[in-house]
């Protein structure tokens, strides 16, 4: 039994030995590869480090440290279960241990298993970038946060860019109120964040699958203190939600997104093949962004035991609402049909009220949601989008604890109903409503869905020794009851030294939805079901 027992000693020592070597040789290679991309940097000088950007932040946000010592995921996830407010939302990858400031720079190509579409490219190489700040300016607390995305040839030369928090603030004579002045985000509302909707704050939206909440702009008056937080926010400026970028080429919406769908180019008119020719009318600046908005939160509760929020506000849509005139144009010899689109911005009342309870590892949560559009009349040969009111309720449960030789879990149950919001598009009484109606994506994707989902590191990792802390994996799987939709993504995330991180990860789609023949989907699975991708990425932390 003794030399049994010394024999499993040295194959367990071997077995420790070996993977050490392999993670040697796997950090070797890595360093080659940063050599060689120094190299190629410093004889590119028109490449600049400073200008790209990182797709989805919600989950690849491993962020190493730029200390000696590498911080584990279990710290990470440790501390963000800190937070009430924010238990029901899946946590962002995030060395709380990183400070005030960091910047990130990786390479990612996302591969789709299926072109989405016959002008895109099955591989998107990219560049990301993202910048994070926080200090005193003259007296006063900032904080930014920046990130860009460039897409690298063949598929395409294209810059993105997007400021999720930009502000400056400071107490007011030492007081328990702050008051802050630019972009912020706020945890407005549990049911907004978790399903990613977009209707308290705006979303950037280059990935339909992981869109990005980014802050309202405005002028925010806090104050807090047992167990109380009181937010205030107010502003005359109005920032829309930035979805895919659209051009006109020869009279057709294209774009460089795979999330991107191209309206019909032709229609039948009369029996017969007819060309559409699309217009863009681009409105004045001042036309979208001088609309007022201004809100309230106000939160009862701490760490644990119950606790309460409401909130409500009056704002434009982050959402731009679009109108379309169609019309046949023809001539001796060819006939076409003219589509002006004319975007427009269209207001709503917001109220919801979240409540939850927190105890040890569990924590449960109740989010509403009420909006109420401010309906507005349009000119009698448009045909528009058209929203109603809309209630949403969302149950969550949330369980964090710690698992031996695998470290800590987080999982979440969230169900989500919704009653409203879409309708059809409404025409005034000149118009020609046959032709495009209802070509655009529905403001709210799902009306009846569960989503289960979670993190952790990796399960009885423990023959990788220190290195099982610095394994990340996650996953998520959202079903849509309504029109029989999945959504399934994981992510995997390594961080073999203190300022690196590896990821893979894939999404998957599927719909089993019925439609009549030459009816398309309008729901957001049905839609981009053909976006299955996969992913790689190597980003570094300076």
């Amino acid at each position: 039994m003794q030399v049994r027992g010394e024999q499993e000693v040295l194959r367990l020592k071997l077995r420790r030995r070996r993977m050490k070597r392999f993670l040697r040789f796997v950090a070797s290679t890595i360093v080659a590869f940063l050599h060689f991309s120094s190299a190629a940097r410093a004889g590119s000088p028109n490449q600049s480090p400073d200008t790209q950007s990182e797709p989805r932040t919600a989950e690849n946000n491993v962020v190493a440290s730029p200390n000696t010592k590498m911080d584990s995921f279990q710290d990470i996830i440790s501390d963000a279960a800190a937070d009430p407010i924010d238990s029901s939302v899946a946590p962002a990858y995030e060395d709380p241990n990183y400070g005030p400031k960091r910047a990130v720079l990786g390479l990612e190509a996302q591969g789709y298993m299926y072109s989405p579409q016959t002008q895109q490219e099955e591989i998107l190489p990219s560049i990301w970038g993202k910048f994070k700040d926080s200090g005193d300016i003259m007296g006063a607390q900032g904080h930014i946060s920046f990130q860009a995305l460039a897409i690298l040839p063949p598929a395409g030369s294209g810059f993105y860019y997007e400021a999720p928090e930009a502000y400056i603030g400071a107490p007011i004579a030492n007081s328990a109120v702050r008051v802050d002045v630019g972009r912020k985000l706020e945890h407005w509302n549990l049911l907004d964040e978790r399903w990613q909707l977009g209707i308290w704050q705006p979303r950037f939206l280059w990935d339909y699958i992981h869109p990005e909440e980014v802050g309202l702009t405005g002028v925010f008056l806090s104050a807090e203190g047992s167990g109380v937080r009181f937010v205030v926010f107010g502003s005359p400026l109005f920032v829309p939600e930035r979805g895919v970028p659209i051009n006109i080429e020869n009279g057709q919406l294209t774009s460089q997104s795979p999330f991107f769908v191209s309206p019909p180019s032709n229609v039948q008119v009369l029996g017969v093949p007819t060309t559409v020719d699309y217009q863009l009318n681009v409105p004045s600046i001042s036309s979208i962004i001088l609309h007022p908005s201004a809100g309230y939160l106000l939160h009862v509760g701490e760490n644990t035991g119950p606790w309460i929020q409401g909130a409500q506000s009056f704002s434009p849509m982050n959402q731009l609402i679009t109108a379309y005139s169609p019309s046949l144009v023809t001539t001796s010899n060819t006939s076409s049909v003219e589509i002006p689109v004319y975007p427009r911005v269209m207001s709503h009342y917001l109220t919801s009220v979240d409540m939850g309870y927190q105890v040890g590892i569990f924590s449960a949560t109740l989010s509403s949601l009420w909006d109420v559009p401010i309906q507005q009349t349009i000119a009698s040969n448009l045909v528009s989008e058209s929203v109603i009111p809309s209630l949403a309720i969302s149950p969550s449960v949330d369980l964090r604890f710690h698992i031996p030789n695998w470290g800590m879990v987080h999982t979440y149950l969230s169900f989500l109903g919704q009653w409203g919001g879409n309708a059809p598009d409404v025409a005034g009484p000149t118009a020609v409503q046959d032709i495009t109606a209802n070509a655009g994506d529905e403001r709210y994707p799902y009306q009846r869905a569960y989503m289960i989902g979670g993190e952790s590191g990796v399960p009885g990792a423990s023959y990788l020794g220190a290195w099982a802390d610095h394994v990340a994996i996650s996953a998520r799987l959202l079903y849509d009851i309504t029109h029989r939709g999945t959504i399934l993504s994981a992510d995997v995330r390594f961080q073999p030294l203190a300022r690196w991180q590896i990821n893979f990860g894939a999404d998957l789609l599927g719909s089993t939805e019925e439609l009549a023949a030459g009816q398309s989907p309008v729901d957001l699975i049905g839609r981009y079901k053909a976006n299955d991708d996969f992913r790689g990425g190597l980003s570094y932390a300076f």
